[in-house]
């Protein structure tokens, strides 16, 4: 009965870690599913704005390079010209930043990129204001390309690292998962074998619950035996005295 009580109380014991550790999985699962999910969104999202960025990189670059082909030299020209210069360098600026605009705003459309449609609206208030005699007709144009390249590319670093993080928890629940799937694994053949053993032990008592039963109708005909016995040998010996 002892061995009964202790292999009884093995199994409980194990059922109870089996369901914490259980929901302990379930929970991890969740986890793992909502991380995945977030993270294959996360994924997505940034291939797109990589791709979208790369894009804009590729316009601003190009939109760059009209403004330094355009103004190749123009600059450079003897003061002694100075009013030729200046009438060439206003009509030039004036095509340049035309052809610039008219660049950034069709690839804004394109690429329905808000980044692109904002530099178009600055290069656009840009124009309005000319340009100054001996100084870089395009300054400002170049400046607005360059703050914006250099946003792009932050931006771009700091997606990265989100990814890399959103990467590392990932490969972390991971590993949880499969902690606790090797424990529900352990806890369930410890379960197996307390049941095992509790059957054996229940096989033995019911065994030895017949045996006692099989003792007890051999006490009761061994009484009854040596009952009938005794009543002879009272009638015996009653008769003997009386005779």
């Amino acid at each position: 009965k002892s061995g009964k009580a202790s292999a009884e109380e093995a199994k409980a014991t194990a059922t109870g870690d089996l369901a914490t550790t259980t929901k302990e999985l379930s929970d991890a699962e969740g986890a793992l599913k909502l991380a995945n999910d977030n993270c294959m969104q996360t994924a997505a999202d940034h291939e797109a704005t990589v791709k979208a960025r790369d894009e804009e990189l590729k316009v601003i670059a190009e939109a760059k390079k009209i403004l330094v082909d355009s103004t190749t030299g123009a600059v450079t020209q003897s003061y002694s010209f100075l009013q030729t210069v200046r009438a060439r360098l206003q009509t030039r600026a004036d095509l340049a930043n035309a052809e610039v605009l008219n660049v950034v705003k069709k690839l804004a459309k394109e690429h329905h990129s808000a980044a692109l449609a904002q530099l178009a609206s600055r290069i656009a208030a840009v124009m309005k204001l000319g340009a100054y005699a001996g100084e870089d007709p395009f300054a400002k144009v170049k400046g607005l390309i360059g703050d914006l390249i250099s946003r792009l590319e932050a931006e771009a670093g700091s997606e990265a690292t989100e990814k890399a993080y959103c990467d590392e928890q990932i490969a972390k629940t991971e590993d949880k998962k499969g902690e606790l799937q090797d424990d529900v694994a352990k806890l369930t053949a410890k379960i197996d074998q307390a049941a095992a053993r509790s059957a054996e032990l229940k096989g033995e008592v019911k065994e030895l619950q017949g045996e006692l039963a099989t003792l007890a109708r051999e006490q009761a005909e061994m009484d009854r035996t040596r009952q009938g016995t005794h009543t002879d040998y009272t009638q015996a010996k009653a008769g003997l005295e009386e005779g």
